[in-house]
């Protein structure tokens, strides 16, 4: 786990990063880092936006040569369960 020491806003947020997950042949999404990057940030801002002021989030990776995996894990209220079975219809 690594606090790189990035803070959200004026929150005074850290971001923790667990990268244990990750094998060496994880290296190959590299070309795909644009737009990684693009879906994290938006991610990680969300979280950010909906976690409490002094809060951590913890962004986890895991990933091999076939698949890559990320986790976000907040402090924030989370979506209300009525429009959480509605996202993805």
């Amino acid at each position: 786990l690594v606090d790189i020491g990035y803070k959200f806003s004026n929150k005074n947020q850290r971001l923790l990063i667990d990268s244990s997950g990750l094998t060496e042949n994880s290296l190959r999404i590299r070309k795909h880092l644009n737009e990684i990057a693009i879906i994290l940030k938006n991610l990680l801002d969300n979280a950010s936006k909906y976690s409490p002021n002094g809060s951590e989030i913890k962004l986890s990776l895991v990933g091999n040569s076939k698949q890559f995996q990320w986790e976000i894990e907040d402090q924030g209220s989370g979506i209300d369960a009525n429009i959480r079975d509605q996202l993805f219809q």
